[in-house]
């Protein structure tokens, strides 16, 4: 009995130091916050940018029409927001429409919007099928939409003093 209490004592005291002197994992630290990026760009700067990216990924010629319709969409839409004060990319297609109906805006540059929104949606959602050359096309239009409705800066006149 005297041995089997000694054999107890001898292992809870190795479990006590074992417990005290283990490596100790690293205190649970609350995950790292991403930082919020602001993109301080002017709208059109960045949606030119990111239509120029779209365009070099040919994404269509590689069968990736759907991916390029919905990033397109997302392009068009975070422009617009970003441009008339709107969150564009939480917006359906009809409240976009909405959105810019109050804005300085052309009717032409509307049916543009209406018209890569709506077949944006219909690749994205109905899983139509659009040609290559027409979902390139829509890059074309989303550039002259970009360049239509951008904001203009006045560059001063006259001469300095």
């Amino acid at each position: 009995l005297v041995a089997v209490l000694a054999a107890l004592a001898a292992a809870y005291t190795a479990y006590r130091l074992w417990r005290r002197f283990r490596p100790r994992r690293a205190a649970s630290v609350a995950p790292a916050v991403a930082p919020i990026v602001v993109d301080s760009r002017p709208a059109h700067v960045a949606a030119l940018l990111e239509l120029d990216r779209l365009e070099a990924e040919r994404l269509p010629q590689q069968g990736r029409l759907r991916e390029h319709c919905t990033r397109l969409s997302e392009i068009v839409r975070r422009y617009l927001g970003a441009r008339f004060g709107f969150d564009g990319l939480d917006s359906t297609s009809s409240e976009v429409l909405q959105a810019i109906a109050s804005r300085p805006v052309t009717g032409d540059d509307r049916a543009i919007v209406r018209e890569i929104l709506a077949s944006t949606d219909w690749v994205k959602f109905a899983r139509g099928a659009a040609g290559i050359e027409e979902a390139l096309g829509f890059v074309g239009q989303a550039r002259l939409l970009v360049e239509h409705t951008r904001e203009r800066v006045l560059e001063p006149t006259g001469s300095a003093p």
